[in-house]
């Protein structure tokens, strides 16, 4: 048989900065672009002053070079990119667009360079799209501002006040007339961050690739996701749990299901059975599908071997956990469909929910055990050992079915067919856990078990045909 591997099944929805998503060769050209150590660098920080630096090699503006000095009184929004950056290059209409709209207001400029491995034919890129869509921003061929402000994804761009403040430092989404007019009157900017060489690499390393995400604290803590689906072995050191079906949530924020240390018969059974309640309920006001369901899968596969649980080695037990978005606790079917698909993509069986005719005990009554079964009265009371006797006082006739089902779950389901409404009196004295003990101590009431047959649906676990 194939060696089986276990998997953690994780869905996490992140959200991620669109600019960044979009230009992961840039992150990667970045990193080659700054080649100095920095680590005793001084990089824009939103807040504080912007560093002294000289715009150089400028065109089409009025100055060749600016100092940050000469900027002084002046709103200032430096948009930094590269010839790597398609967003950055597909986002210079707009720029332009904004830069005729605020022209008196805000010194708007381009920066890049045009030498060195990275930079090598710039300008002549540049130069086709000003010409093709008649652009008019000023750009400055500044390459050493990359390393001396630490930049590491493009587009960065800095907005810097009148005052010399770096006010932010974002992504080209956030180059909106909205954020422009906020930044000129002094509101704060609702804009995510971009990151500096140092910060990004801080970030970098606090994740380990080789390893899963949120296991050990890594990425985040263990708690930190919205959906999770996960399967293991069978844990010796933990209590077996399961309501034998797939149990709508009791209140546990996002546990859709969980059972712990049960067959894998139980886990399809889980999955593709009801999501009421599958036993003999003794109150008529709960949901119960008993009867209605083949009490077990059938299989049809070559190989049973899984099927089968060795309690000693902890062989071919499991545990399976489901954890939803509270929002989609309710929708209890929808996340029973998840399970089946995790079975599906572990085990690889196919498996139909069919009707067939299955057997069946019909529990019938004597007219004359009708007549002597009805109680005399009294307070509902229960008397026994659930062994070697029981006695049930003013009390349903659903007792004696749990008393059936509870002693021969592996079976046919048992079925009330007496057309009793009444409480009962009834007294039982014999070995309860043997059928045909108990058949006969019923007999002496006047209740019958007959064999029959009737419709149900049945679970059927298929080698996958594929």
């Amino acid at each position: 048989m194939m060696k089986r591997f276990f998997y953690v099944l994780i869905l996490l929805l992140v959200a991620c900065n669109a600019d960044n998503s979009k230009n992961k060769q840039d992150d990667t050209v970045q990193n080659d672009l700054v080649t100095k150590e920095n680590k005793e660098a001084v990089f824009p920080t939103v807040g504080k002053p912007m560093p002294d630096i000289v715009l150089t090699n400028i065109e089409y503006h009025r100055d060749k070079e600016i100092s940050l000095e000469d900027l002084k009184g002046k709103f200032v929004i430096l948009d930094f990119w590269t010839r790597f950056c398609k967003l950055c290059i597909y986002s210079f209409p707009k720029v332009d667009k904004l830069n005729k709209q605020f022209k008196n207001r805000v010194e708007l400029m381009l920066v890049t360079g045009n030498k060195g491995k990275h930079y090598d034919g710039t300008r002549d890129i540049y130069e086709k799209y000003r010409k093709r869509y008649d652009l008019e921003i000023p750009i400055s061929y500044s390459v050493e501002l990359f390393d001396k402000l630490g930049i590491q994804v493009v587009p960065h761009i800095i907005w810097i006040d009148e005052k010399g403040i770096v006010q932010a430092i974002t992504g080209s989404r956030a180059l909106t007339p909205e954020n422009i007019e906020s930044f000129l009157k002094a509101e704060p900017l609702d804009v995510e961050l971009n990151l500096n060489v140092t910060q990004f690499k801080e970030k970098f390393n606090s994740f380990d690739r080789k390893q899963p995400l949120l296991i050990n604290g890594n990425g985040g803590e263990d708690d930190d996701f919205m959906y999770r689906s996960l399967l293991t072995r069978g844990k010796r050191d933990i209590v077996p749990k399961s309501f034998g079906y797939f149990k709508p949530n009791n209140g546990s924020s996002k546990m859709a299901c969980q059972v712990i240390n049960v067959s894998l018969k139980e886990l399809y059974k889980i999955a593709y059975g009801d999501t009421v309640q599958n036993s003999p309920n003794r109150y008529k006001t709960h949901p119960n599908c008993y009867g209605e369901y083949w009490y077990e899968p059938i299989l049809d596969i070559k190989d049973t071997a899984l099927f089968f649980v060795d309690n000693k080695r902890m062989e071919h037990i499991y545990c399976y956990s489901l954890m939803v978005p509270d929002n989609r606790l309710s929708h209890t079917l929808d996340n029973q469909r998840i399970m089946q698909r995790d079975l599906k993509n572990y085990f690889g069986y196919d498996v139909s929910v069919e009707t067939r005719k299955m057997p069946y005990w019909a529990l019938k009554a004597t007219e004359k055990g009708k007549k002597n079964l009805i109680t005399k009265g009294g307070m509902s009371a229960y008397k026994g050992n659930g062994l070697t006797y029981s006695k049930y006082i003013n009390m349903s006739i659903k007792q004696i079915l749990l008393l059936l089902w509870g002693n021969n779950q592996s079976g046919p389901p048992f079925l009330d067919e007496t057309g009793i409404t009444e409480n009962i009196d009834i007294e039982l004295d014999t070995i309860l856990t043997d059928f045909d003990a108990l058949k006969k101590a019923l007999e002496k009431h006047g209740l019958l078990l007959e064999q029959k047959t009737k419709a149900m649906k049945v679970i059927v676990i298929r080698d996958t045909q594929s």
